[in-house]
């Protein structure tokens, strides 16, 4: 459950806030019980350090995640190339070819897409070894993202190894098409709470179906 609560969380902010926590390791992340009835809350500390995005980072980075969602290598490299300020970017010319490439391959054989046991984690991390090698720019709310997306990885492969984080956002990832435009970044958040809702709702029944699972084994 504390994965599923970090997941949503991380969406939130991404999604509807666009106020990301700067520095999100597991140290900043408290988990506070109720003790009358044991309920918990989870909640960021530290919060000296934050960043706010523009439409602009949001556009670019949640393309990012949802291109792997939908296994497209080359969206994705489009998308990496725009994490810098407009005439930034020093992967040009025919390094922006040789890097969309490397990315459509490495899409190929890591990352298909939604439904296909993807792991976020190890495409993430592909991803950060193409971006040195054709050293593509990427600046500091970008890196702020990706920063905090691995420690969210890293979370859920101790905790819950068999929840797969792509497909746990599948529908608010698609929801997130949306916000490209203004009229469909109002839309993407007056719809926000109740796609929300239906993720958690698939979120508890897959933990009960591992519990299940636990039960008969």
């Amino acid at each position: 459950a504390l994965v599923y609560r970090g997941q949503d969380v991380y969406l939130k902010m991404l999604l509807r806030d666009r106020l990301m926590h700067a520095d999100l390791h597991p140290g900043n992340i408290v988990i506070d019980v109720d003790e009358p009835d044991s309920s918990w809350f989870l909640r960021l500390v530290d919060l000296g350090m934050v960043a706010r995005l523009s439409d602009e980072e949001q556009i670019n980075f949640v393309g990012l995640i949802r291109a792997l969602g939908y296994g497209d290598g080359s969206s994705a490299a489009g998308h990496l190339l725009h994490f810098c300020k407009p005439g930034t970017q020093t992967c040009v010319g025919s390094c922006r070819e040789e890097f969309r490439v490397d990315m459509v391959n490495l899409f190929k054989d890591v990352c298909r897409g939604f439904g296909t046991g993807t792991n976020f984690g190890e495409v993430l991390r592909g991803v950060l070894v193409l971006v040195r090698k054709h050293r593509v720019t990427i600046s500091a709310n970008y890196a702020t993202l990706v920063a905090n997306a691995l420690c969210l990885d890293g979370l859920a492969a101790e905790l819950a190894p068999e929840y797969n984080l792509l497909d746990g956002c599948e529908s608010l990832l698609r929801l997130s098409a949306l916000g490209q435009t203004q009229l469909g970044v109002r839309v993407m958040r007056a719809l926000y709470s109740w796609v929300a809702v239906l993720k958690t709702a698939s979120d508890r029944s897959f933990e009960h179906r591992q519990q299940l699972r636990g039960s008969t084994s």
